[in-house]
């Protein structure tokens, strides 16, 4: 008997509930130390310290405009390179090797290098997202702009329709559903991404698990 959704979620629920207490029950018998394996509980105790104090807040803004702005950033230069390379296939044979190279590369190993480039700030953790939500978009819209009905592009030539009109009216609307399912690609690592370079230039003392530095 397949399950419902609905005991589906409870199921998943559960189990992750029966995971945190064996994770607990096994930091507590064998006296892990929380430089090793921190227990939940007290990871649960240093978050809402963290919050609760407010010292996190910056931090999760800072985080957060880099992460939409690399977004934004990522998403227009993904789509309009899609565009161009949809329409020309000159420029996807010449641009396509190089934009392939460059998701090839570990965006791990460019974190470091970025920061040596662009400095300290933003820009690193900015350009590092955009980098990994441009190659999505730029491909799910060059798939959706080449995927237009043949019938409808043949009866916009026969209107006399330029290839802007025919891209602006026909292709673009055809092609936006799969282009916004590159919007959609793992969040995960965009939200890695926005804090990798951060990672390696504010280093901490003490351990995200412990209880956050008082004023």
């Amino acid at each position: 008997m397949n399950p419902t959704p609905m005991q589906a979620r409870l199921l998943a629920a559960a189990l992750f509930l029966v995971l945190l207490g064996l994770w607990e029950l096994v930091v507590r018998q064998w006296g892990l130390s929380a430089l090793v394996l921190p227990a939940p509980s007290a990871v649960a105790q240093a978050l809402w310290s963290g919050l609760a104090s407010g010292y996190f807040w910056p931090h999760v803004r800072a985080t957060l405009q880099a992460l939409f702005l690399g977004l934004a950033a990522g998403s227009i230069v993904g789509l309009l390179a899609g565009m161009a390379l949809a329409e020309s296939e000159l420029l996807e044979r010449v641009l396509k090797p190089y934009v392939v190279v460059s998701q090839v590369v570990p965006k791990l190993a460019l974190a470091p290098l970025f920061v040596l480039w662009f400095g300290f700030g933003m820009l690193p953790t900015v350009l590092i997202t955009a980098l990994i939500c441009f190659f999505p978009l730029m491909e799910n819209t060059l798939t959706g702009l080449r995927q237009t009905d043949a019938q409808r592009l043949q009866l916009f030539r026969m209107l006399g329709a330029t290839r802007l009109q025919t891209l602006l009216r026909l292709k673009l609307p055809m092609g936006l559903p799969p282009s916004l399912r590159g919007c959609a690609w793992p969040w995960c690592w965009r939200w890695s991404a926005s804090s990798w370079p951060s990672s390696w230039v504010r280093a901490k003392a003490w351990a995200p698990w412990s209880s956050p530095p008082r004023a």
